[in-house]
């Protein structure tokens, strides 16, 4: 159970390290998103990337990336810089409806950003790895969110649209745009202050948000932690730290503490993800049968 502990610790310094100043160039876009089903040529997803610019069209292929996942299908790993809010905030429901994990890159002290390489699927280095803009509102759906090189600021028209419009006439769209955004972050258990942030800078700018602020949001939003805690239980903070010390103690009766607590860890971990997979699995018979 040793290997357990080590790689929540792990996963947990790597999330939480030092934040790294990026440079992004406001309105720069890549091609159309490509949402990859990963293996490739398989007939069922086990993870899906989505990378590049997020359009509506992404959200129909996403939704025939979910038709062909299992139900074990977990973790959707990110690395857009933007795109269509709306369609991302389609992206993002389905998300939440099956309770899956989202996986930002993550920032390293000095060396940039990364995202893992998995079975040959993409992965990305450097300041070009971020999710950003509307990517962070499909990662802030995951029902675990993780990564931290996220970056926010208002949604900027591309289009011109709204310069051609009557001051007053796109003021109201533009306002009507924000409310329609503050509603589905809400939703998606994000706080107040880091909405509000969002809000205040600029579209010409890029805010990159730092530990403190990624911790206000938290892993799991606060209704599935405490949904998840009303059947599973819930270990102190810091637990898989004191297990890792024990287990790595000289003393036996230190160590048999350790495995014990690492036990309780496993036995919690367990309890979670069978739960999830339940809940997973009425979800994906809902939308097969259209309720």
């Amino acid at each position: 159970m040793l290997g357990t502990v080590r790689r929540m610790m792990g996963t947990r310094a790597l999330l939480w390290g030092a934040a790294l100043a990026l440079s992004i160039v406001a309105g720069a876009t890549a091609a159309r998103a490509d949402v990859q089903c990963y293996p490739q040529k398989a007939v069922a997803c086990e993870y899906i990337y989505i990378v590049g610019e997020i359009t509506p069209a992404d959200v129909v292929t996403f939704k025939t990336m979910l038709g062909r996942s299992p139900v074990y299908m977990n973790t959707i790993y990110l690395n857009s810089r933007g795109g269509n809010v709306r369609a991302a905030m389609e992206i993002g429901h389905l998300i939440r409806q099956r309770l899956l994990t989202t996986f930002a890159p993550v920032i390293h002290q000095g060396r940039g950003s990364s995202l893992p390489n998995l079975n040959g699927a993409p992965s990305c280095a450097g300041d070009d790895c971020s999710c950003a803009s509307a990517c962070f509102f499909i990662w802030a759906a995951g029902a675990l969110r993780l990564g931290d090189t996220l970056i926010v600021h208002r949604p900027f028209d591309p289009t011109g649209g709204l310069g051609r419009m009557p001051a007053e006439q796109a003021q109201q769209q533009y306002s009507a745009l924000l409310q329609e955004i503050d509603a589905y972050l809400k939703q998606m258990d994000v706080p107040p202050a880091i909405i509000e942030l969002m809000k205040r800078t600029p579209s010409t700018q890029a805010r990159l948000l730092s530990g403190d602020e990624i911790n206000q949001i938290g892993e799991r939003p606060p209704g599935i932690m405490e949904w998840l805690t009303s059947s599973c239980g819930r270990l102190p903070d810091g637990t898989a730290q004191l297990a890792f010390k024990l287990m790595s103690s000289s003393r036996p009766q230190d160590r048999k503490t350790g495995q014990e607590l690492s036990d309780r860890i496993d036995t919690q971990f367990a309890c979670n993800n069978e739960k999830i997979m339940v809940e997973r699995s009425a979800a994906m018979l809902r939308n097969a049968s259209g309720k």
